[in-house]
């Protein structure tokens, strides 16, 4: 075991034992359970596979009969691993999605040691998660949803002749479970979890259900591409209550799959009333899955990163909330147009914003990356301007003064009125206008190569050295919103050892 797991591991134990920060505490110790593991800068966990074998990648759902979430998500683990071994596959590691009622910590806690007690028992390591606080949409007689997206590993010989359609079509149905199998190229193999969230109301609104494949490409893909990774695939499960196309999602999910250069694959369940709607006996529906890409050393070791003197650009698509954030709007519209809004005409206005699906960046933002024309990327969600844009320009030793975003759907500013929200509260959780950024030294480069893809894109800012006052470096952005008044998100810097 190499000695950047022992360090990763020391960092880590001490943090407190709050939600995702003890689920990584957790299931960190299951790096030492077999020696394909390795941590990277950016506690990226990552995986080493031996030449002559080739990835396979499916993935599944916890037993939809247990209402115990300890239990249920200890069978999701342990139908990975038997799927794994039915076809003759060594399997090495798993991620995977809690969807939860409430994000309870002992809830939490019980899931963890129950993934992590069948991770020991067949010595695999857990590399990676994502804790989702769902709400109502959970039913809280079961508390939690656990899905998991397993790696294995086969031989590429044995592959060839016990499974030819698998080997020849990179993809097969056998008994009730999809595969897919990839070569790793001698790369490191990593993979990033996350799911639609509670998003999926606006779609079961609408009846537009298939829309929600964009939100679950763009919560995963859009987060594989800040490392640089190559994405191999999209895996996921389609959770369902009631009568839910799935046949219309499966299509959507090939045909998106197809345009942004990255297979979906989801795997259905019918979840009965474990998932909710926004009423009962509404039809019900959630994604949640896994990207797993890969990703050479030399990027491993260099992560993207921007620096003084760049230009920040900002990209977007067609209005759209993205998918996070999404329960303040979600409550926010009844309060404005009424608990059915979809019925009246106001709220069929605001409910074509909201239930406009995700713009997915990862085919752009690729595509900068590898010409070398940005330096790193941003998406707005989870956090957005305060989280995933301020924050790691602050920990890039960064700060950046932004002063021309493209201005928020009218919708969303009606959005950012109600609840006498702060404007500082607006661009700490929503994209308001903006879809994503990236830092570049050539602007008009990527201005152009953006716009190639169908995409609009301005220069909106530009980054200088973390600001020093009384002592003290912070990093971080000073924002012009589109009302002109000044957002400030700074972070104080760790002083130099």
């Amino acid at each position: 075991m190499v000695d950047s797991v022992d360090a990763y591991l020391k960092e880590i134990i001490g943090k407190g034992d709050v939600g995702s920060d003890l689920l990584e505490r957790k299931t960190a110790l299951t790096l030492k359970n077999n020696e394909f593991a390795d941590v990277y800068p950016g506690k990226k966990r990552v995986l080493h596979t031996p030449f002559g074998y080739s990835l396979l990648v499916h993935s599944a759902t916890g037993d939809m009969r247990e209402t115990d979430p300890a239990s249920h998500a200890a069978s999701m683990a342990q139908r990975l691993v038997e799927s794994s071994r039915m076809i003759g596959a060594l399997p090495i590691a798993f991620g995977d999605v809690i969807d939860s009622n409430t994000g309870d910590i002992p809830m939490l806690e019980s899931i963890a040691d129950a993934m992590v007690s069948v991770a020991n028992d067949n010595r695999l390591v857990i590399i990676n998660g994502e804790n989702a606080i769902l709400g109502a949409r959970v039913n809280p007689d079961v508390q939690a949803n656990v899905m998991g997206t397993m790696i294995s590993l086969v031989k590429e010989s044995e592959l060839l002749i016990r499974f030819p359609n698998l080997a020849q079509r990179g993809m097969d149905r056998i008994g009730t479970t999809s595969y897919a199998v990839f070569d790793p190229q001698g790369m490191a193999v990593h993979m990033n979890c996350d799911g639609i969230g509670t998003k999926t109301e606006f779609y079961e609104r609408t009846k537009r259900y298939s829309l929600g494949v964009a939100d679950f490409a763009a919560m995963n893909l859009d987060d594989t591409a800040k490392s640089g990774a190559r994405a191999l695939g999209l895996f996921g499960t389609c959770e369902m209550s009631g009568d839910i196309p799935l046949n219309d999602i499966l299509m959507e999910a090939g045909r998106l799959g197809q345009r942004i250069g990255v297979p979906i694959f989801l795997e259905p369940e019918h979840a009965g009333n474990r998932i909710m709607s926004y009423r009962p006996g509404v039809p019900a529906f959630n994604i949640s899955g896994a990207t797993v890409s890969l990703i050479d050393k030399d990027r491993l070791m260099n992560p993207p990163k921007p620096s003084a003197g760049e230009y920040l650009v900002a990209i977007r698509g067609r209005p759209n909330p993205r998918s996070n954030g999404i329960t303040d709007k979600r409550m926010i519209a009844v309060e404005l147009c009424g608990p059915e809004y979809q019925d009246t005409p106001e709220g069929r206005d605001l409910l074509e914003f909201l239930a406009e699906p995700s713009t997915v960046l990862y085919p752009v933002f690729k595509s900068l990356l590898d010409e070398g024309v940005a330096t790193s990327v941003y998406h707005m969600s989870g956090g957005a301007y305060k989280g995933k844009l301020a924050k790691p320009l602050a920990n890039a030793g960064i700060y950046a003064e932004i002063d021309n975003l493209f201005e928020p759907d009218r919708r969303e500013i009606m959005i950012s009125n109600a609840r006498y929200t702060s404007i500082n509260t607006a661009y700490a959780k929503w994209p308001m206008g903006n879809d994503g950024f990236i830092t570049t030294k050539d602007p008009d480069k990527a201005i152009r190569m953006i716009e190639s893809m169908g995409l609009e894109a301005k220069v909106a800012g530009r980054l200088f050295p973390a600001l020093e006052a009384d002592g003290e470096k912070y990093g971080g952005a000073n924002i012009r919103a589109y009302n002109d008044k000044e957002v400030i998100f700074l972070y104080e810097l760790p002083k130099a050892a």
